[in-house]
């Protein structure tokens, strides 16, 4: 089980929810990095691995509703060079514009299933330099059996200038700190850290432990990246 989540679940998406109160927005904080409207339809980037050659496309979806509660849906594409047959999945969210979070309700396999999180997944956008958020969420598979645990730990480094092929671009820079115990109590950790473009909200490089992904292009709200 643990296996096959810790290789299912691309590296980007695996997130956390606050156990913080919300900080002020009047000091530096992740709040210019979430935009809720790059989850309309017709939005779209794509992501290349410069060590593999490795693709994501992601394009956003119509909303739609998962365990019976409304979501945007987000689908990434996945592979492992541009000759090779994608993985398809697909993500359901629901955005609180308030609290400024994006909360990941589960994960839509191709064909091969899903898996639920409770509670939902959530990525916070108002942590301020150097504070940090934890959470602990179940995974299902088909929501059967007991799951795994997933502790997630988010530390928001701060605002950093990164260039990548879609061009320059200010971001948020969090590290990520994910610990996944199966039902057998086995457990692993992984690391990662992650740029999301100021006011765009998209991933601009994503390092992982076994890859590095960098946008190579955007399309958001009618802007195209590189410009």
């Amino acid at each position: 089980m643990l296996k096959k989540y810790a290789h299912a679940m691309p590296w980007m998406m695996l997130v956390g929810a606050a156990v913080l109160p919300m900080q002020s927005m009047a000091k530096t904080t992740a709040a210019t990095c979430f935009n809720a409207a790059l989850y309309q339809v017709g939005n779209q980037y794509r992501m290349v691995s410069p060590k593999t050659s490795a693709i994501l496309n992601y394009q956003m979806l119509a909303p739609d509703s998962f365990m019976e509660q409304p979501v945007v849906r987000e689908q990434e594409s996945y592979a492992r060079t541009q000759y090779s047959d994608p993985s398809v999945s697909t993500y359901q969210y629901q955005l609180d514009e308030q609290q400024l979070q994006r909360r990941e309700l589960g994960v839509v396999w191709g064909e091969h299933g899903y898996v639920k999180h409770t509670p939902a997944k959530i990525m916070p956008f108002n942590l301020g330099v150097g504070e940090q958020f934890e959470q602990t969420v179940t995974a299902k598979y088909d929501d059967a059996g007991s799951g795994s645990q997933l502790k997630f730990t988010w530390t928001f480094v701060g605002m950093e200038p990164i260039t990548v092929a879609a061009g320059e671009f200010s971001s948020c820079h969090f590290e990520q700190v994910t610990e996944v115990t199966d039902a057998e109590g086995n457990s692993q950790t992984f690391h990662a850290s992650q740029w999301i473009a100021a006011q765009l909200g998209v991933p601009v490089k994503v390092v992982t432990q076994k890859d590095t992904f960098e946008l190579e292009y955007a399309k958001v709200a009618g802007q195209h990246f590189p410009q």
